[in-house]
């Protein structure tokens, strides 16, 4: 059980880790003053952020990281509330595609926590999940049948992985996934490359795809591929996404995409 201060810590970082990388650049002096702490305990505070991936350290200060690279990936809690009305509304259009009675499954993932949020007026799912949060929303404040699948929790990510031996044959009639990054070549794609496998396993078992994607993750490219564009059946977006990203993609034969509504 963590104390109260080391969750005060930890918070401050995520905060300074935000900070960082929204102004690209920031010193010591600054963060100190920014957040009320001492120069030591934010050289601190750098040290442990950076062993995370989140910021690069400098003399004095330190820097964003570049956005572009394929293997960054902040923790969750960094992200809840990025681009959150555009989350919000792909996961309400995500919800119109789910019928009373029907499996589903919600990887996990900031876009499909809200889609999860939009469940409590559906009737009689079962909701095959591998995120402890979202399971435990469900439960909380549904009456639906939650799976849960089991195996290593990843320490501060709140998900399970699964051996393909420990994955259970089950029929799912939709997957609702989300990605870090989509190209349209890459396809699809995270930086935890057993995540992704663990997902092309649960798509396998499902009749229907629907990766929900806000706009900031188009044209970037992570680790590992979870699906091609080509083999995702719905792939639901914000209207922030321009009609020249869209235009590119059909001309290539892509016409799976749908446009969430501004809230």
């Amino acid at each position: 059980m963590k104390n109260d201060e080391t969750v005060f810590v930890e918070e401050r970082r995520e905060q300074i880790a935000l900070y960082v990388n929204d102004v690209k650049k920031a010193t010591v002096l600054e963060l100190s003053q920014h957040f009320n702490v001492s120069s030591s305990t934010i050289r601190n505070d750098l040290f442990a952020i950076e062993k995370l991936n989140l910021i690069r350290r400098t003399h004095g200060g330190a820097l964003a990281l570049n956005n572009s690279k394929v293997g960054l990936e902040p923790l969750p809690s960094l992200n809840q509330n990025k681009m959150l009305a555009e989350k919000k509304s792909i996961a309400i259009k995500a919800s119109s595609f789910i019928e009373d009675g029907d499996v589903i499954a919600i990887s996990t993932g900031t876009t499909t926590f809200e889609l999860a949020k939009t469940l409590q007026t559906k009737k009689d799912l079962t909701i095959v999940v591998n995120d402890i949060q979202i399971a435990y929303y469900l439960d909380f404040n549904t009456n639906h049948l939650i799976y849960l699948i089991g195996g290593m929790i990843r320490k501060n990510f709140h998900y399970s992985f699964f051996s393909d031996d420990n994955f259970p044959t089950i029929n799912i009639d939709k997957t609702f996934f989300t990605c870090n990054s989509l190209d349209m070549k890459a396809g699809s794609t995270i930086p935890d490359v057993n995540l992704a496998s663990n997902l092309q396993k649960i798509l396998s078992r499902s009749t229907s795809s629907y990766l929900l994607c806000d706009s900031s993750k188009f044209g970037k490219v992570s680790f590992a591929q979870v699906l091609p564009i080509s083999k995702i059946d719905k792939i639901i977006v914000d209207d922030g996404i321009g009609q020249k990203t869209i235009a590119a993609f059909k001309s290539r034969g892509l016409k799976n995409f749908v446009i969430a509504d501004k809230i």
